[in-house]
């Protein structure tokens, strides 16, 4: 849509219509001798309706009436009631840690092995912890997975 050969064109064209607009202009004036404007003529003389007004507007001036000051009301601070005490909250007993059933080098190792083909580390970690609370008995990674995969 915008090109720069039509911008300029355009460009071209208006600038020079706009100077001959104002020497038409200023030509017409000057051939019709048209009386200048006075501004001021025209600033103290508006129309109101039918008739002019020769006078300036003067303000009148506004009287304000003072009140007597009232004296505040002084209303009685409603009496807060007490708070029961708060019962004492009994501490919760931390939970104990789960026991590995197996030892934790086999754990990990475990857990890095089914990661490594392709579970995600907290379905590895949960299907580990299921199996060995299940099978005490194993006891390296290669028996672990013939049983992981026999079901």
């Amino acid at each position: 849509m915008y090109t720069a050969e039509l911008s300029s064109n355009l460009a071209n064209f208006l600038s020079p219509a706009i100077v001959l607009f104002l020497l038409a202009c200023a030509w017409y004036g000057f051939l019709t001798k048209a009386p200048p404007n006075n501004i001021k003529d025209k600033l103290e003389k508006f129309d109101i309706g039918y008739f002019y007004c020769d006078t300036p507007a003067t303000p009148t001036p506004v009287v304000v009436k003072k009140k007597p000051r009232q004296k505040p009301v002084v209303r009685a601070k409603p009496v807060p009631k007490p708070r029961p005490k708060p019962k004492p909250v009994a501490k919760p007993k931390p939970k104990p840690k789960p026991e590995l059933p197996v030892d934790k080098a086999i754990y990990e190792e475990c857990i890095s092995c089914l990661v490594t083909l392709g579970e995600k580390k907290t379905v590895a970690k949960k299907t580990v912890h299921d199996f060995f609370t299940k099978n005490r008995d194993v006891k390296t990674v290669e028996e672990f997975i013939e049983k992981v995969f026999q079901k």
